[in-house]
């Protein structure tokens, strides 16, 4: 499909069209390879970054196999990127040159790299070659070169997104979602189980005695077991687990499409990961913790009432001595 005027206005409106409505940035980035391929019916194209101590990663790509990516991941340099590196302008490569035949993975005619400039810094390429010679010539550069400058846009702002998103829903101490954006997900989440009938599960812990360990201890000591405590919790649940701070020294997980018998199963062991710490194995021991699990819509029918379900189960783990999960029972 020849590459004119209209056609590169279309791909930039929908572009830009994607970066508004607050899309994924891979799918901006797939729009870009997409449209490469597409309207310039090359072998491969993708977006190619240099990432500090790692080197070059492949971030999108059509038409590279498996295997050949694994090979570009772990190849220290690349003769193309060193020579954008030198010298960051569009690149076309062709028979004759001495830069031919060190591309990509298919014996290509013509091959063009187009730098991406982020303010004074190359952060990567994006590539495309064809079994044409005269494929990447007028418009079709200049159309490579505006997906480009996409691709960076696309880049800088969900960079800048994610971080501002982090300032907003993350908390400062331990690093889990805060307990607004904790909110936000179990409505969701209330949502989508309500949709598809599926249950999910509630976890909420309390590290009892924080106030003694503080005194005795110290707060950044106390800070500390704060931090720990979240890290036992976070390398326990799945990816796909929401982990927050519900408050003070309060911490809740969403599992999603998860039966309470799961999940009381998953907070008995993150209990016992917890007693294995120094902090549980003095002689004056100042600290345990305590756990209520509930599940929807098995033990709530509406947001409200599930949580107060969890901190009863909760209340209920306090009024044992040492530590312990409590499960909800109606």
């Amino acid at each position: 499909m020849k590459v004119n005027r209209k056609n590169r206005i279309e791909v930039l409106r929908q572009g830009l069209q994607e970066l508004a409505s607050e899309l994924y940035a891979e799918e901006v980035l797939s729009l870009v390879a997409d449209s490469v391929k597409r309207l310039l019916n090359c072998l491969s194209c993708g977006v190619l970054l240099l990432i500090e101590g790692e080197g070059l990663k492949v971030k999108i790509s059509r038409g590279l196999s498996y295997s050949y990516i694994k090979e570009l991941h772990s190849s220290p340099e690349h003769d193309l990127i060193n020579q954008i590196l030198q010298n960051p302008k569009s690149l076309v490569v062709k028979e004759g040159d001495p830069l031919y035949g060190k591309g990509f993975e298919h014996p290509y005619k013509s091959l063009a790299v187009v730098p991406l400039i982020k303010g004074q810094e190359v952060i990567g390429t994006l590539f495309s070659d064809s079994n044409d010679t005269d494929t990447f010539q007028g418009e079709a550069m200049e159309f490579l070169e505006d997906m480009a400058l996409l691709t960076v846009v696309a880049l800088d702002y969900y960079q800048n997104k994610d971080k501002l998103i982090s300032t907003v829903n993350v908390d400062a101490l331990t690093g889990l979602y805060n307990f607004k954006h904790f909110h936000e997900l179990l409505f969701r989440e209330v949502l989508r189980a309500e949709d598809v009938g599926h249950p999910f599960s509630l976890l909420l812990f309390s590290i009892s005695g924080m106030a003694d360990y503080n005194s005795a201890m110290g707060h950044v000591r106390g800070d500390q077991l704060l931090r720990d405590t979240a890290n036992i919790i976070k390398t326990r649940v799945r990816r796909f687990d929401v982990v927050a701070r519900y408050s003070g020294a309060k911490m809740v997980v969403i599992m999603p499409e998860t039966t309470k018998g799961e999940a009381s199963r998953k907070a008995q062991e993150i209990l016992e990961a917890f007693e294995e710490g120094s902090w549980a194995k003095t002689v004056s021991r100042l600290v345990y913790f305590k756990g209520g699990v509930v599940s929807y819509l098995q033990d709530a029918k509406d947001e409200k009432e599930l949580l107060d379900h969890l901190e009863g189960a909760l209340y209920e783990a306090k009024r044992v001595k040492g530590s312990k999960v409590v499960v909800w029972t109606s």
